[in-house]
């Protein structure tokens, strides 16, 4: 079973030095529609910062976190992700099976040098002030002392340091396109077929 992607894969034709900066990313993801949010966004990731960073991606259902074995597989790759990105509706109520699920790998107070990226299908401020998903997000954060990044449009209310501050570090002349990137997920490209736990 293929749950994860490097940026060999995803990265343009050509040749590509070799880079010592890795970055690994945990996507979790609801549905279809969120997981092409997440694989637009780590397209993008790679676009921008494949002669710099070796990214390696891994990816999550929500519906297969239920299974003990794949969760507690899934919590390991997230807790030693530097960037975990959790894709959902708005809208969406997140699953009891999610919510034990962060318990495995957000241990309350323990400081990481990592950031949460919540990606939703909505800028609207209303529906995602209104947002359980959302608000789930952010307090999963504040918890677990993590950085976070909330959808555009939705009230900041986590505190600490720059979400990006991780990448920041790492690519310190991009920060601004990836604030860009990540507030602006288009379409994804050509989309690969090994993505991982899908449909």
């Amino acid at each position: 079973m293929d749950i994860s992607t490097t940026a060999r894969q995803l990265a343009p034709s050509g040749l590509r030095p070799e880079v010592e900066l890795k970055c690994s990313v945990a996507v979790v993801y609801a549905d279809t529609a969120a997981r092409e949010r997440g694989i637009s966004l780590c397209h993008h990731l790679v676009r921008e910062f494949w002669t710099e960073i070796d990214f390696e991606f891994s990816w999550w259902r929500f519906r297969y976190l239920a299974d003990p074995d794949l969760a507690d597989a899934a919590a390991r790759a997230a807790a030693a992700a530097d960037m975990v990105v959790l894709s959902a509706r708005a809208s969406e109520e997140m699953p009891g099976h999610v919510k034990d699920w962060f318990n495995l790998w957000l241990p309350a107070g323990q400081t990481r040098d990592a950031a949460l990226i919540v990606l939703t299908d909505t800028r609207n401020e209303v529906e995602l002030s209104r947002s359980a998903f959302v608000s789930f997000a952010e307090q999963a954060a504040r918890r677990a002392n993590l950085d976070c990044l909330l959808p555009w449009g939705a009230p900041r209310r986590v505190s600490g340091q720059d979400p990006l501050g991780m990448m920041r570090d790492r690519a310190t002349h991009v920060s601004q396109v990836l604030d860009e990137i990540l507030h602006h997920v288009g379409p994804p490209p050509t989309l690969p077929t090994h993505w991982g736990l899908n449909e």
